[in-house]
């Protein structure tokens, strides 16, 4: 990839953008030389300008691109993978029985026998493909005069909905396009309802099941998603029955020692999923930094200009299924949800 080589730097994200939307509004020739072009192939539309963007300083993609994980409650909990070349991961993934349970790594020791031999076993992998998302921010000609301003609402915005659309692909996406997400993965178990629970409803039962399949050291990083909905019916079982949620040294609320998240991507109340058990450290989330930018303009329809960014990611559960532990014939898993009851 090309590039025009940066001879100067920018002291604020805000002189930045101002470069940005001073340059799309002329088009043409570089007006601002501390702007870096992006230039690819020939038919990608992604090499100059309003066509395509400017990378983003480094100085201030770390800022950006921190308070995106900063945003959200599952992002932050993913096992990230910063990726610099190319746009396909292969990464060996966590399976049941002997060494393909942690991706093919024979570990022994080497005083007791002889050295393991080599194996021929076939290890499951995990394929990561970074996948483009664009962010489009609309902002009236009136901020624009303000750059201070610009720049704050830029970051806050974008961070709020990167967040949010990369999360729902965390917990819902279907991998064809998109992230793999918890509720699709193979290695999900789902925990069957109670016999004879009522349609709606969370039960004791439902919440200390899905904790005994929790994979063993999951229990000291998992938390608990459930929608507000679900929540109220959680907090309504403590009317009649011992405390459930207590409250944590920061705060936080806790459930059988694990912390609360309310989310909107868990399913709606009484379906399956509607309480995810989710040890997040198990889910790969590879993404390269947000660093082209470009602006748009709109002038002549609403006296508007929309900044665009450009910035790439996929994830997926480390796990290709569940596992069976040596001293157990229940299977375990780092992602557990409640099943439906209607």
């Amino acid at each position: 990839m090309n590039k025009q080589i940066l001879t100067e730097t920018f002291d604020e994200f805000s002189a930045f953008l101002l470069a940005v939307a001073r340059q799309d509004s002329d088009g043409g020739d570089l007006r601002d030389a501390r702007l870096v072009m992006e230039a690819v192939a020939l038919g990608q539309n992604e090499g100059f300008g309003n066509q395509g963007g400017f990378l983003v300083p480094e100085e201030f993609i770390e800022r950006l691109w921190a308070r995106v994980f900063a945003a959200g409650s599952i992002l932050a909990r993913c096992d990230r993978l910063p990726s610099t070349k190319g746009k396909n991961i292969t990464i060996p993934a966590i399976a049941d029985g002997g060494i393909a349970r942690f991706g093919g790594v024979q570990t022994y020791w080497t005083d007791e026998a002889a050295p393991a031999p080599e194996t021929g076993l076939k290890i499951e992998q995990v394929k990561l493909t970074l996948r483009k998302l664009l962010s489009l921010i609309y902002v009236t000609d009136e901020l624009l005069q303000d750059a201070p301003v610009l720049a704050a609402t830029i970051e806050r915005l974008f961070s709020l909905a990167a967040a949010f659309k990369i999360e729902r692909e965390v917990i819902n996406g279907t991998g064809a396009g998109l992230p793999l997400g918890v509720l699709k993965s193979p290695s999900l178990i789902t925990v069957e309802k109670d016999v004879g629970q009522a349609a709606a409803s969370v039960s004791t039962t439902n919440l200390s099941g899905m904790v005994s399949r929790l994979w063993g050291p999951s229990h000291q990083r998992a938390v608990w998603l459930m929608s507000n909905d679900v929540f109220g019916q959680v907090l309504a079982l403590e009317q009649d029955g011992p405390t459930l949620i207590e409250t944590g040294p920061n705060g936080e609320r806790l459930l059988h020692q694990m912390p609360v998240e309310l989310s909107e991507h868990t399913s709606v109340l009484g379906s399956t999923g509607d309480i995810l058990l989710a040890d997040f450290s198990q889910y790969l989330l590879a993404e390269r930094e947000p660093n082209l930018l470009s602006s748009i303009h709109v002038r002549f329809l609403t006296d508007e200009s929309a900044f665009k960014f450009r910035y790439r990611v996929d994830g997926a559960p480390a796990w290709a299924e569940t596992i069976t532990p040596e001293n157990s014939t229940v299977t375990q898993s780092p992602f557990i949800a409640l099943g439906a009851r209607t």
